[in-house]
């Protein structure tokens, strides 16, 4: 085997060292705190601000485009900005100039300032902002083609002189691939989803990205605007739940058909044209930025802080090492509990947020991260139900008010205390107000809508909670909550349809009631030999009537007596009860000599009791119960149809009978 020199094995080892240790430790790193964004860097300070004003300045003429939409980002966005492709290289996922790390807790965007080759960190990153100001004001629930070609469109921003902008310009890659590839029909653009072929195949992208470009510089830059009304229109008709081609014809006045053959047309073009906007005052920022330097521990805690929302293993060692230079660091604390969180680490978890805590207790992401940890917990270890102990109640409410009073727009902590009062079914008008103003600083947010349905539901609230849920079961694109909310919708119709059939039936017998009421005033009871121990007025009650020296069309009598008809048996004996079993169902309890028979019938009412001795007089009621002083019978039956009920028969006529009648049937 091939030995090492001396001087070769010194350099592998020294490699080793440099890849041990984060490279990143021995620069100097600088934040730079601008009105919306915080930025670090292992740059020039003039770097850093000059990246801070780039974004301030995008962010304010989207703003400023849009005077009637509310553009709020409550969670705080941090921008690495690395010096160069070589300190960038260990942070960047794939062959990119910067990329756009979206969370709910917070947004990382990396980038480096040095160029390279035709790439430009800003297109990527305007691209990515502008999906967060369009989810978080007006939802993600958007059509993916109009998310992607609006983010494309704004992703050529450019601004010169701090005022003069150009929107719109040309992407060279997206015109390539339309005159290369065949378009797609608008039928299938208007369908891709986050699971389409077209949004995740390399081969497939292409034509997708660049046609919803296409589509939305089409209707932002022809003919003065007036296709982007009936675009709004569009969207509203969807929204009310009509199909796409209803709602395409009715808002654009033409087929989808006539619209591909206009943006066929719109592609052939030689010239397009931009949006060129100059404002009167130049939109500087850099006088309200605040600058300072950070510590080693700290430009650590960042960095591994960003590659745990990036949800990566080599996360932990970074955070690690802002701690041992640090043992007070929060920030890394608070970003380790997460990870260990995350990782199903709960008690080492709970030890570095408590540390967080301890360390800063004005840290209101070290409180929610505290609450969420122990939230994680409870739902790994009870799948089937959720359910907090009294003690953990306590933390979690404390944690989460805590975070509430440090960040007041910070919406998940409001959202977090709303879960957990669904969960333990208590204050749940509190959680109602909680969710409302999480709404205000998140109003595109699905799930805040979604938390506030169910809210409702557990106050019973149908109305109010279908009024909520239909919207997200309806345009969705997270397949999980347009799952749940289908489910609730299907729970309040099912709890609907019980509710509509018992007011039915209560309205029913309330009226059987009232016509009992009516019918027992009207008769004489008196002398009556049948009584019954349950006066069941849920059953209707056959009245008693005398058939002798009658005939009747639907029934055989003989000197008065019914004569049975083929598969139809008699019993002589006594009535010795009627027993409800279910509903109208009732069994007649008949004794012959010594034994017991149990005939049953469906429905009472449809028993004929037809009486021949003075003993039972017209008029009498027949329900169910035991009968005193057993009356001597005739019972007619037949089999059961139905073999599985264990019943001697199915009754079909009970006659009353003098004790002393000389008919015995067989």
């Amino acid at each position: 085997m091939k030995r090492l020199s001396p001087s070769l094995l010194t350099i592998v080892c020294l490699l080793l060292i440099a890849f041990a240790v984060p490279v990143e430790a021995k620069d100097k790193w600088t934040k730079v705190k601008s009105k919306n964004f915080t930025l670090i860097g292992n740059g020039g300070e003039k770097d850093i601000r000059q990246v801070a004003t780039r974004l301030e300045q995008f962010r304010e003429v989207f703003t400023k485009l849009f005077p009637t939409v509310k553009f709020v980002t409550p969670v705080p966005t941090t921008v690495v900005v690395f010096k160069d492709m070589n300190s960038f290289n260990p942070f960047r996922p794939g062959n990119v100039a910067g990329y756009f790390q979206s969370g709910e807790d917070i947004n990382y965007i990396a980038l480096t300032t040095e160029t390279y080759g035709d790439q430009t960190p800003y297109s990527i990153i305007f691209h990515e902002y502008t999906h967060l100001l369009v989810n978080n004001s007006i939802g993600d629930d958007v059509p993916l083609w109009f998310n992607e070609g609006l983010a494309e469109y704004y992703s050529t921003f450019s601004i010169s002189d701090d005022r003069k902008v150009i929107l719109g310009n040309l992407i060279g890659s997206h015109l390539h691939s339309l005159r290369e590839t065949k378009m797609l029909p608008l039928r299938t653009l208007f369908t891709v989803d986050h699971k389409s072929a077209y949004y995740n195949e390399k081969n497939k992208q292409n034509i997708f990205y660049a046609q919803s470009w296409l589509l939305m510089h089409y209707l932002i830059q022809n003919e003065e605007g007036k296709r982007l009304n009936q675009l709004n229109v569009f969207f509203a008709n969807l929204d009310k739940g009509m199909d796409v081609e209803k709602a395409f014809t009715s808002a654009f006045q033409i087929t989808i058909e006539q619209m591909e053959k206009e943006l066929q047309q719109y592609l052939k073009k030689s010239t397009f044209r931009a949006t060129a906007i100059t404002f009167e005052n130049k939109l500087v920022f850099d006088s309200g930025m605040e600058t300072s330097q950070l510590s080693e521990a700290e430009s650590q805690a960042y960095l591994g802080d960003m590659l745990a929302h990036m949800h990566l293993v080599n996360a932990e060692k970074y955070l690690q090492k802002a701690i041992s230079l640090d043992p007070n660091q929060a920030m890394a604390h608070a970003s380790l509990g997460m990870f260990y969180a995350k990782q199903g680490r709960f008690a080492d978890a709970k030890k570095s947020l408590e540390k967080a805590i301890a360390s800063n207790s004005q840290n209101y992401l070290a409180h929610y991260y505290y609450a969420e940890a122990i939230s994680f917990e409870q739902t790994k270890e009870s799948v089937t139900e959720q359910k907090f102990t009294p003690e953990e109640l306590k933390a979690l409410r404390s944690s989460l008010k805590k975070a509430i009073e440090l960040a007041p727009t910070f919406p998940d902590s409001y959202r977090l205390l709303a879960f957990v009062n669904l969960v333990a079914e208590e204050q749940i008008d509190e959680s109602i107000d909680l969710l409302k103003r999480a709404i205000t600083y998140s109003p595109g947010r699905q799930e805040l809508y979604f938390m506030l349905g169910q809210c409702y539901l557990a106050k019973e609230d149908y109305k109010t909670a279908k009024e909520l849920l239909e919207p997200i079961a309806r345009s969705s694109s997270k397949d999980e909550i347009k799952t749940h909310a289908e489910s609730l919708l299907n729970f309040i119709k099912e709890v609907e349809e019980q509710k509509a059939k018992y007011e039915a039936f209560k309205k029913e017998q309330e009226e059987k009631k009232k016509k009992y009421e009516e019918t027992k005033q009207n008769q004489s009871t008196v002398g009556t030999d049948i009584q019954t121990t349950t006066d069941t007025s849920t059953n209707q009650r056959p009245k008693l009537t005398r058939k002798k020296n009658e005939t009747d069309e639907t029934q055989d009598f003989q000197e008065g007596f019914y004569t049975p008809r083929e598969g139809e048996s008699q019993a002589r004996g006594q009535l010795v009860r009627i027993d409800c079993v279910g509903g109208q169902s009732v069994v007649v309890v008949v004794k012959v000599g010594e034994k017991l028979y149990k005939f049953y019938k469906s429905d009472l009412a449809n028993v004929r009791f037809v009486t021949f001795t003075a003993e039972v007089p017209l008029g009498g009621q027949i329900g169910c119960g035991a009968v005193k002083n057993p009356p001597e019978i005739v019972a007619t039956f037949r089999a059961l149809s139905d073999k599985k009920l264990k019943y001697d028969g199915e009754i079909v006529i009970i006659e009353f009978v003098p004790k002393d009648n000389p008919q015995n049937p067989e």
